[in-house]
């Protein structure tokens, strides 16, 4: 479990490429939609939410089943992908409960709790990066009163062109 005392864990090299990365947002129904910001080794950066369609070279896929949004990676891909960041979208004040629950191909799970008080915006959950094959993945909790193009821009995800606040273009 991560915390604010110890936000951040090192995926060993199997657990960083074996398999796929399943990072799933476990929150009361309606309450938030989970989005996902990322860049891969060629330096291309896009954004995708539930529904959205993902390139035909993306490591990363969210798909969203019922109240489920999930998150994942193919680690056979794993190289591909320098760094991404999950975040929570919620269009009312509703407090910032759940779990978001990362979960490796050997069974491991690390999990990221959610405790805050009610707030529209974005959440940073988590950032993802990748350190020579390995995955450090680190806790953010961090709270964007914006959009999601305010949170890609505040972590540096600066080459993404903007429809509107939530819609990339890509």
């Amino acid at each position: 479990m991560l915390t604010r005392r110890r936000p951040t864990v090192l995926l060993n090299r199997l657990q960083s490429a074996i398999g796929a990365l399943r990072i799933q947002g476990l929150w009361p129904p309606h309450s938030a939609r989970l989005g996902c910001a990322f860049q891969l080794h060629s330096g291309r950066c896009t954004v995708v939410w539930p529904g959205g369609v993902p390139g035909r070279v993306d490591p990363l896929t969210l798909t969203a089943n019922g109240e489920s949004q999930t998150v994942t990676l193919d680690l056979l891909r794993c190289r591909e992908l320098d760094r991404a960041i999950l975040v929570a979208a919620c269009d009312s004040a509703v407090p910032w409960t759940g779990t978001l629950l990362l979960t490796t191909y050997g069974g491991s799970r690390v999990e990221v709790p959610l405790d805050g008080p009610p707030a529209p915006g974005v959440l940073v959950l988590m950032s993802l990066y990748n350190l020579s094959g390995e995955y450090v993945v680190r806790a953010e909790w961090e709270h964007i009163a914006g959009s999601m193009r305010d949170a890609a821009t505040a972590y540096g995800f600066d080459r993404i062109s903007w429809y509107d606040g939530d819609t990339a273009i890509s």
